[in-house]
Protein backbone atom coordinates (compact mmCIF):
# COMPACT_ATOMS: atom_id res chain seq x y z
CA UNK A 1 0.00 0.00 0.00
CA UNK A 2 1.44 3.37 -1.04
CA UNK A 3 1.57 6.17 1.50
CA UNK A 4 2.22 9.88 1.34
CA UNK A 5 5.83 10.99 1.44
CA UNK A 6 5.04 12.82 4.66
CA UNK A 7 4.87 9.45 6.44
CA UNK A 8 7.62 7.66 4.46
CA UNK A 9 10.71 8.52 2.47
CA UNK A 10 13.70 9.65 4.55
CA UNK A 11 13.98 13.41 4.84
CA UNK A 12 11.86 14.02 1.73
CA UNK A 13 8.92 15.67 3.48
CA UNK A 14 11.25 17.68 5.67
CA UNK A 15 12.99 19.01 2.56
CA UNK A 16 9.77 19.58 0.56
CA UNK A 17 7.10 20.55 3.11
CA UNK A 18 4.95 22.12 0.40
CA UNK A 19 4.40 18.72 -1.24
CA UNK A 20 3.20 17.32 2.08
CA UNK A 21 0.32 19.81 2.08
CA UNK A 22 -3.09 18.86 0.73
CA UNK A 23 -3.89 19.83 -2.89
CA UNK A 24 -6.65 22.43 -3.06
CA UNK A 25 -5.75 23.66 0.42
CA UNK A 26 -2.37 25.22 -0.28
CA UNK A 27 -1.25 28.75 0.41
CA UNK A 28 0.42 30.89 -2.23
CA UNK A 29 3.68 30.44 -0.32
CA UNK A 30 3.38 26.64 -0.55
CA UNK A 31 2.52 26.86 -4.26
CA UNK A 32 5.65 28.93 -4.91
CA UNK A 33 7.74 26.50 -2.88
CA UNK A 34 6.54 23.53 -4.91
CA UNK A 35 6.98 25.45 -8.19
CA UNK A 36 10.58 26.23 -7.25
CA UNK A 37 11.15 22.52 -6.65
CA UNK A 38 9.56 21.57 -9.98
CA UNK A 39 11.82 24.02 -11.81
CA UNK A 40 14.76 21.86 -10.70
CA UNK A 41 13.36 18.75 -12.42
CA UNK A 42 14.64 18.01 -15.93
CA UNK A 43 11.17 16.93 -17.08
CA UNK A 44 9.93 20.52 -16.73
CA UNK A 45 12.77 22.08 -18.73
CA UNK A 46 11.38 24.95 -20.78
CA UNK A 47 8.58 25.76 -18.35
CA UNK A 48 8.14 29.27 -17.06
CA UNK A 49 7.71 29.63 -13.33
CA UNK A 50 4.20 31.07 -13.63
CA UNK A 51 3.09 28.00 -15.59
CA UNK A 52 4.36 25.73 -12.86
CA UNK A 53 2.19 27.43 -10.25
CA UNK A 54 -0.90 25.78 -11.74
CA UNK A 55 0.83 22.38 -11.78
CA UNK A 56 2.00 22.92 -8.20
CA UNK A 57 -1.61 23.46 -7.15
CA UNK A 58 -2.41 19.76 -7.76
CA UNK A 59 0.68 17.53 -7.66
CA UNK A 60 1.31 15.18 -4.74
CA UNK A 61 4.24 12.99 -3.72
CA UNK A 62 3.91 9.29 -2.93
CA UNK A 63 6.32 6.76 -1.47
CA UNK A 64 6.59 3.06 -2.40
CA UNK A 65 8.48 0.43 -0.41
CA UNK A 66 11.21 -1.76 -1.97
CA UNK A 67 9.57 -4.44 -4.12
CA UNK A 68 6.15 -2.81 -3.90
CA UNK A 69 4.07 -2.93 -7.08
CA UNK A 70 3.44 0.67 -8.10
CA UNK A 71 1.56 -0.13 -11.32
CA UNK A 72 0.34 -3.45 -12.75
CA UNK A 73 -0.15 -4.50 -16.36
CA UNK A 74 -3.77 -3.92 -17.51
CA UNK A 75 -4.48 -1.60 -14.57
CA UNK A 76 -6.55 1.47 -15.63
CA UNK A 77 -4.28 4.50 -15.89
CA UNK A 78 -5.42 7.18 -13.44
CA UNK A 79 -2.33 9.35 -12.87
CA UNK A 80 0.96 10.34 -14.43
CA UNK A 81 4.07 9.63 -12.35
CA UNK A 82 7.51 11.26 -12.28
CA UNK A 83 10.26 9.56 -10.29
CA UNK A 84 11.86 11.96 -7.79
CA UNK A 85 13.98 9.68 -5.61
CA UNK A 86 15.05 6.04 -5.60
CA UNK A 87 14.44 3.70 -8.50
CA UNK A 88 11.95 1.29 -10.03
CA UNK A 89 12.02 -1.77 -12.29
CA UNK A 90 9.79 -1.41 -15.35
CA UNK A 91 8.61 -4.42 -17.35
CA UNK A 92 7.22 -3.52 -20.77
CA UNK A 93 4.95 -5.78 -22.80
CA UNK A 94 4.66 -5.48 -26.56
CA UNK A 95 2.62 -7.24 -29.23
CA UNK A 96 5.24 -6.48 -31.88
CA UNK A 97 6.74 -10.00 -31.64
CA UNK A 98 4.09 -12.04 -29.91
CA UNK A 99 4.13 -11.17 -26.22
CA UNK A 100 7.54 -9.56 -25.83
CA UNK A 101 8.68 -8.61 -22.33
CA UNK A 102 11.62 -6.34 -21.52
CA UNK A 103 12.65 -5.17 -18.05
CA UNK A 104 14.71 -2.05 -17.40
CA UNK A 105 15.45 0.23 -14.48
CA UNK A 106 14.39 3.84 -14.03
CA UNK A 107 16.03 6.32 -11.71
CA UNK A 108 15.27 9.94 -10.78
CA UNK A 109 13.49 11.89 -13.56
CA UNK A 110 12.08 8.73 -15.13
CA UNK A 111 8.34 8.85 -15.79
CA UNK A 112 5.44 6.68 -16.88
CA UNK A 113 1.70 6.77 -17.63
CA UNK A 114 1.76 10.17 -19.35
CA UNK A 115 -1.29 9.10 -21.36
CA UNK A 116 -3.30 8.91 -18.11
CA UNK A 117 -3.63 12.70 -18.32
CA UNK A 118 -5.81 12.26 -21.42
CA UNK A 119 -8.19 10.00 -19.52
CA UNK A 120 -11.62 9.43 -21.10
CA UNK A 121 -14.77 7.48 -20.29
CA UNK A 122 -12.80 4.41 -21.43
CA UNK A 123 -9.36 4.94 -19.87
CA UNK A 124 -6.35 3.19 -21.32
CA UNK A 125 -4.89 0.25 -19.47
CA UNK A 126 -1.27 -0.09 -18.55
CA UNK A 127 1.05 -2.07 -20.84
CA UNK A 128 3.83 -1.97 -18.21
CA UNK A 129 4.47 -3.17 -14.67
CA UNK A 130 6.35 -0.88 -12.27
CA UNK A 131 7.93 -2.21 -9.05
CA UNK A 132 9.82 -0.25 -6.40
CA UNK A 133 13.61 -0.72 -6.43
CA UNK A 134 15.90 -1.85 -3.60
CA UNK A 135 15.63 1.54 -1.83
CA UNK A 136 11.97 2.13 -2.64
CA UNK A 137 10.99 5.31 -4.47
CA UNK A 138 9.27 8.67 -4.19
CA UNK A 139 7.13 9.81 -7.12
CA UNK A 140 5.39 13.02 -8.10
CA UNK A 141 1.85 12.31 -9.29
CA UNK A 142 -0.86 14.21 -11.15
CA UNK A 143 -4.31 12.71 -11.57
CA UNK A 144 -6.27 12.98 -14.82
CA UNK A 145 -9.15 14.71 -13.04
CA UNK A 146 -6.80 17.42 -11.78
CA UNK A 147 -5.29 17.89 -15.25
CA UNK A 148 -8.81 18.35 -16.64
CA UNK A 149 -9.57 20.92 -13.95
CA UNK A 150 -6.69 23.06 -15.19
CA UNK A 151 -8.70 24.18 -18.21
CA UNK A 152 -12.22 23.80 -16.83
CA UNK A 153 -13.70 27.25 -16.03
CA UNK A 154 -16.20 25.60 -13.67
CA UNK A 155 -13.32 24.87 -11.28
CA UNK A 156 -11.89 27.83 -9.38
CA UNK A 157 -8.35 27.17 -8.19
CA UNK A 158 -8.52 29.21 -5.01
CA UNK A 159 -5.58 29.66 -2.67
CA UNK A 160 -5.60 29.56 1.11
CA UNK A 161 -4.65 33.02 2.47
CA UNK A 162 -1.62 33.25 4.77
CA UNK A 163 -2.35 32.42 8.39
CA UNK A 164 -3.77 35.38 10.29
CA UNK A 165 -4.95 37.25 7.17
CA UNK A 166 -8.55 37.64 6.05
CA UNK A 167 -8.68 39.02 2.49
CA UNK A 168 -12.02 40.30 1.16
CA UNK A 169 -11.48 38.30 -2.05
CA UNK A 170 -9.84 34.88 -1.87
CA UNK A 171 -6.92 34.73 -4.35
CA UNK A 172 -7.05 32.21 -7.20
CA UNK A 173 -4.98 31.17 -10.21
CA UNK A 174 -6.17 32.89 -13.43
CA UNK A 175 -7.48 30.84 -16.35
CA UNK A 176 -4.86 32.04 -18.86
CA UNK A 177 -2.14 30.77 -16.53
CA UNK A 178 -3.89 27.42 -16.14
CA UNK A 179 -4.34 26.93 -19.90
CA UNK A 180 -0.68 27.77 -20.49
CA UNK A 181 0.32 25.18 -17.88
CA UNK A 182 -1.82 22.47 -19.46
CA UNK A 183 -0.40 23.17 -22.93
CA UNK A 184 3.19 23.21 -21.67
CA UNK A 185 2.67 19.93 -19.82
CA UNK A 186 1.29 18.32 -23.00
CA UNK A 187 4.40 19.46 -24.88
CA UNK A 188 6.66 18.05 -22.16
CA UNK A 189 4.88 14.70 -22.38
CA UNK A 190 5.33 14.65 -26.18
CA UNK A 191 9.03 15.45 -25.76
CA UNK A 192 9.44 12.65 -23.21
CA UNK A 193 7.50 10.02 -25.18
CA UNK A 194 9.03 10.87 -28.56
CA UNK A 195 12.59 10.88 -27.21
CA UNK A 196 12.27 7.69 -25.13
CA UNK A 197 12.99 5.47 -28.12
CA UNK A 198 14.05 6.15 -31.71
CA UNK A 199 11.26 5.80 -34.31
CA UNK A 200 12.94 2.74 -35.86
CA UNK A 201 12.55 0.75 -32.63
CA UNK A 202 9.42 2.41 -31.21
CA UNK A 203 6.83 -0.22 -30.25
CA UNK A 204 3.17 -0.04 -31.30
CA UNK A 205 2.23 0.52 -27.65
CA UNK A 206 4.61 3.49 -27.38
CA UNK A 207 3.28 5.02 -30.60
CA UNK A 208 -0.28 4.52 -29.34
CA UNK A 209 0.58 6.48 -26.18
CA UNK A 210 2.09 9.32 -28.19
CA UNK A 211 -0.74 9.66 -30.75
CA UNK A 212 -3.42 11.24 -28.50
CA UNK A 213 -0.94 13.85 -27.25
CA UNK A 214 -0.26 14.94 -30.83
CA UNK A 215 -3.99 15.17 -31.55
CA UNK A 216 -4.44 17.30 -28.42
CA UNK A 217 -2.25 20.04 -29.91
CA UNK A 218 -3.93 22.66 -32.15
CA UNK A 219 -1.44 21.97 -34.97
CA UNK A 220 -2.63 18.36 -35.29
CA UNK A 221 -6.20 18.51 -33.99
CA UNK A 222 -7.76 18.08 -37.46
CA UNK A 223 -5.43 15.30 -38.64
CA UNK A 224 -7.20 12.08 -39.67
CA UNK A 225 -6.49 9.09 -37.45
CA UNK A 226 -4.34 7.34 -40.07
CA UNK A 227 -2.04 10.34 -40.45
CA UNK A 228 -1.81 10.84 -36.69
CA UNK A 229 -0.80 7.18 -36.28
CA UNK A 230 1.97 7.55 -38.88
CA UNK A 231 3.18 10.73 -37.19
CA UNK A 232 3.26 9.05 -33.76
CA UNK A 233 5.28 6.15 -35.15
CA UNK A 234 7.82 8.30 -37.01
CA UNK A 235 8.18 11.68 -35.25
CA UNK A 236 11.18 12.81 -33.23
CA UNK A 237 11.95 15.84 -31.06
CA UNK A 238 14.78 18.33 -31.44
CA UNK A 239 15.78 20.95 -28.87
CA UNK A 240 17.71 23.92 -30.28
CA UNK A 241 19.65 26.60 -28.40
CA UNK A 242 18.70 30.27 -28.82
CA UNK A 243 19.40 31.26 -32.42
CA UNK A 244 19.60 27.61 -33.53
CA UNK A 245 18.94 27.00 -37.23
CA UNK A 246 15.73 25.12 -38.05
CA UNK A 247 15.67 25.52 -41.84
CA UNK A 248 17.99 27.32 -44.19
CA UNK A 249 16.77 29.03 -47.35
CA UNK A 250 17.32 26.85 -50.40
CA UNK A 251 17.69 23.52 -48.58
CA UNK A 252 15.43 20.51 -49.18
CA UNK A 253 12.29 20.72 -47.05
CA UNK A 254 12.02 17.02 -46.14
CA UNK A 255 10.29 17.29 -42.75
CA UNK A 256 7.31 19.05 -41.17
CA UNK A 257 8.31 21.11 -38.13
CA UNK A 258 6.07 22.19 -35.25
CA UNK A 259 7.34 24.55 -32.58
Amino acid sequence: MRQDACSHGPNFAAQRPGLASKPGHRTLEQIHEIANFLLQQAFFAGFERDQLLAIAYFVVSKHAEPGECVLSKDQPLEQWCLLLEGGVAVTRYSARRGCEQTTSGLTADGSWSEVALLHSSHPRRSCITVVGGPQGCVTLQLRHSDFNALTDPRHNLTLVPPEGTYPLVQPELPMHQRRAAAHALLCCCIRRLASARAPAVRTPEEAAELEPFLLALPAYATYPAELASCLAASCRTLRLPPGGLVYENGTLADAAVTV
